[in-house]
């Protein structure tokens, strides 16, 4: 049995890109160049989604069936540490936040994980992209010259993979 191949979570990033559609991984990282990214991360939550389960009561056989019903996505909550004088990088978390309720507000989420093959033809990592809101930011506390974030991040459709390859970009 293979061994299960060890990645490095430290490594792994996260990009606030503007909203848009990523048919394959060259759009991902043409998007990556002008992406801000959300450094020191002090915690995440879950990238969760799913379907939903529905139970059918038969009228006849007093049993039931059981059948998928749609597809959900959740949130991740995120506590980000600003440098207190990092007034632009405040600023973009806000923004994206006061327009989260219109199209402006839309960005999409770009993780970046550390597993990119050391060979192949067009090698690139795993890439996990999914268009989202920030519809909660918590007051910032100061502590020493360091200001703390609590967000809220909506997952507005099921996150897509991008399963890291050394053949096909």
């Amino acid at each position: 049995m293979a061994d299960i191949p060890s990645v490095d979570g430290i490594s792994t990033t996260f990009h606030l890109a503007a909203a848009g559609t990523y048919a394959a991984v060259s759009n991902i990282e043409t998007a990556l160049a002008t992406a801000k990214e959300i450094e020191n991360i002090t915690a995440s939550g879950n990238i969760d989604f799913g379907t939903w389960a529905v139970n059918t009561l038969s009228v006849f056989g007093g049993g039931f069936k059981k059948s998928i019903g749609g597809q959900t996505a959740g949130n991740m909550t995120l506590s980000v540490v600003f440098d207190a004088a990092n007034a632009t990088g405040q600023a973009d978390l806000v923004l994206a936040h006061s327009t989260a309720g219109t199209t402006a507000g839309y960005r999409n989420l770009i993780l970046t994980l550390d597993d990119e093959p050391a060979a192949g033809a067009t090698p690139h990592p795993t890439y996990i992209v999914c268009e989202i809101k920030v519809v909660a930011l918590a007051m910032p506390v100061t502590m020493d010259s360091s200001v703390v974030y609590e967000t809220t991040i909506e997952f507005m459709e099921v996150p897509l993979l991008y399963k890291a390859a050394g053949t096909t970009a």
